[in-house]
Protein backbone atom coordinates (compact mmCIF):
# COMPACT_ATOMS: atom_id res chain seq x y z
CA UNK A 1 0.00 0.00 0.00
CA UNK A 2 2.00 2.89 1.21
CA UNK A 3 5.56 2.65 2.00
CA UNK A 4 8.64 4.76 3.60
CA UNK A 5 9.97 6.27 0.35
CA UNK A 6 12.11 8.70 1.90
CA UNK A 7 9.62 11.34 2.07
CA UNK A 8 8.53 10.82 5.49
CA UNK A 9 5.07 10.10 5.64
CA UNK A 10 3.87 9.86 9.61
CA UNK A 11 2.29 7.00 10.55
CA UNK A 12 -0.95 9.28 11.60
CA UNK A 13 -1.01 10.03 7.42
CA UNK A 14 -0.78 6.54 6.88
CA UNK A 15 -3.77 5.82 8.66
CA UNK A 16 -5.90 8.00 7.72
CA UNK A 17 -5.38 7.69 4.38
CA UNK A 18 -6.20 4.17 4.63
CA UNK A 19 -9.19 5.32 6.47
CA UNK A 20 -9.98 7.40 3.62
CA UNK A 21 -9.60 4.64 0.92
CA UNK A 22 -12.19 2.35 2.96
CA UNK A 23 -14.76 4.82 3.24
CA UNK A 24 -14.33 5.13 -0.63
CA UNK A 25 -14.40 1.56 -1.01
CA UNK A 26 -17.42 0.71 1.31
CA UNK A 27 -19.16 3.85 -0.99
CA UNK A 28 -19.04 2.15 -3.41
CA UNK A 29 -20.41 -1.27 -1.83
CA UNK A 30 -23.23 0.79 -0.68
CA UNK A 31 -23.89 2.65 -4.47
CA UNK A 32 -23.86 -0.80 -6.04
CA UNK A 33 -26.34 -2.02 -3.34
CA UNK A 34 -28.80 0.81 -4.34
CA UNK A 35 -28.79 0.32 -7.85
CA UNK A 36 -29.67 -3.47 -7.25
CA UNK A 37 -32.35 -2.48 -5.36
CA UNK A 38 -34.27 0.06 -7.19
CA UNK A 39 -33.44 -2.40 -9.64
CA UNK A 40 -35.50 -5.09 -7.70
CA UNK A 41 -38.32 -2.69 -7.55
CA UNK A 42 -38.11 -2.39 -11.45
CA UNK A 43 -38.49 -6.16 -11.88
CA UNK A 44 -41.11 -5.98 -8.86
CA UNK A 45 -43.13 -3.30 -11.03
CA UNK A 46 -43.10 -0.41 -8.57
CA UNK A 47 -43.65 2.82 -10.62
CA UNK A 48 -40.91 5.78 -10.15
CA UNK A 49 -42.87 7.68 -8.12
CA UNK A 50 -43.44 4.47 -5.64
CA UNK A 51 -39.67 4.36 -6.05
CA UNK A 52 -39.04 8.20 -4.89
CA UNK A 53 -41.58 8.00 -1.92
CA UNK A 54 -39.26 4.96 -0.48
CA UNK A 55 -36.11 6.54 -1.24
CA UNK A 56 -37.28 9.73 0.47
CA UNK A 57 -38.54 7.90 3.45
CA UNK A 58 -35.44 5.41 4.10
CA UNK A 59 -33.66 9.05 3.72
CA UNK A 60 -35.23 10.62 6.32
CA UNK A 61 -34.67 7.58 8.88
CA UNK A 62 -31.33 7.35 8.17
CA UNK A 63 -31.53 3.58 6.48
CA UNK A 64 -30.98 2.12 2.84
CA UNK A 65 -33.35 1.67 0.30
CA UNK A 66 -32.34 -1.94 0.17
CA UNK A 67 -33.22 -2.12 4.02
CA UNK A 68 -36.38 -0.73 3.67
CA UNK A 69 -37.58 -3.41 0.87
CA UNK A 70 -35.23 -6.16 2.49
CA UNK A 71 -36.33 -8.30 5.85
CA UNK A 72 -34.61 -5.87 7.93
CA UNK A 73 -36.34 -5.75 11.61
CA UNK A 74 -34.08 -2.72 12.59
CA UNK A 75 -36.10 -0.01 14.20
CA UNK A 76 -35.44 2.94 11.98
CA UNK A 77 -35.57 0.25 9.04
CA UNK A 78 -39.23 -0.38 10.13
CA UNK A 79 -39.99 3.16 10.57
CA UNK A 80 -38.72 3.97 7.42
CA UNK A 81 -40.92 1.19 5.93
CA UNK A 82 -44.02 2.23 7.67
CA UNK A 83 -43.35 5.86 6.30
CA UNK A 84 -43.20 4.87 2.81
CA UNK A 85 -46.32 1.98 3.20
CA UNK A 86 -48.56 4.91 4.67
CA UNK A 87 -47.15 7.59 1.68
CA UNK A 88 -47.86 5.23 -0.93
CA UNK A 89 -51.15 4.92 0.06
CA UNK A 90 -52.29 8.32 0.98
CA UNK A 91 -51.02 9.43 -2.57
CA UNK A 92 -52.63 6.96 -4.18
CA UNK A 93 -56.00 5.34 -1.84
CA UNK A 94 -57.28 3.60 -4.56
CA UNK A 95 -54.26 1.13 -4.43
CA UNK A 96 -55.24 -2.15 -2.75
CA UNK A 97 -53.08 -3.03 -0.25
CA UNK A 98 -51.91 -6.31 -2.00
CA UNK A 99 -50.31 -3.87 -4.86
CA UNK A 100 -48.30 -2.13 -2.22
CA UNK A 101 -47.35 -5.29 -0.37
CA UNK A 102 -45.64 -6.68 -3.45
CA UNK A 103 -43.22 -3.80 -3.89
CA UNK A 104 -42.38 -4.55 -0.25
CA UNK A 105 -42.03 -8.29 -0.54
CA UNK A 106 -44.53 -8.10 2.31
CA UNK A 107 -47.66 -10.13 2.71
CA UNK A 108 -50.86 -7.10 2.11
CA UNK A 109 -51.42 -7.71 6.09
CA UNK A 110 -48.52 -6.53 6.90
CA UNK A 111 -48.81 -3.32 4.99
CA UNK A 112 -52.65 -2.93 6.48
CA UNK A 113 -51.12 -3.04 9.44
CA UNK A 114 -47.99 -0.57 8.25
CA UNK A 115 -50.07 2.32 7.64
CA UNK A 116 -52.99 1.78 10.67
CA UNK A 117 -49.76 1.87 12.44
CA UNK A 118 -47.89 5.00 10.87
CA UNK A 119 -50.97 6.98 10.71
CA UNK A 120 -52.23 6.16 14.37
CA UNK A 121 -48.53 7.06 15.99
CA UNK A 122 -48.32 10.32 13.82
CA UNK A 123 -52.45 11.37 14.50
CA UNK A 124 -53.44 10.56 10.96
CA UNK A 125 -55.48 8.93 8.66
CA UNK A 126 -54.99 5.18 9.28
CA UNK A 127 -56.86 4.67 5.53
CA UNK A 128 -58.36 1.54 6.75
CA UNK A 129 -61.71 0.41 7.17
CA UNK A 130 -64.15 -1.70 9.27
CA UNK A 131 -67.15 -1.43 7.56
CA UNK A 132 -68.94 -4.20 7.16
CA UNK A 133 -66.88 -6.39 9.59
CA UNK A 134 -68.54 -7.51 12.46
Amino acid sequence: MYQDTGIGYSPALIARRMKEEKLREAQKVLDGAEKSAIALLRDRCAPMWVRDIIMAAATEEGAHIGEVIGESRRRDVVRARHRAMYLIKATKPGLSFPQIAKWFDRDHTSTIYAVAHYGLRNGLPAFTSSKGRR
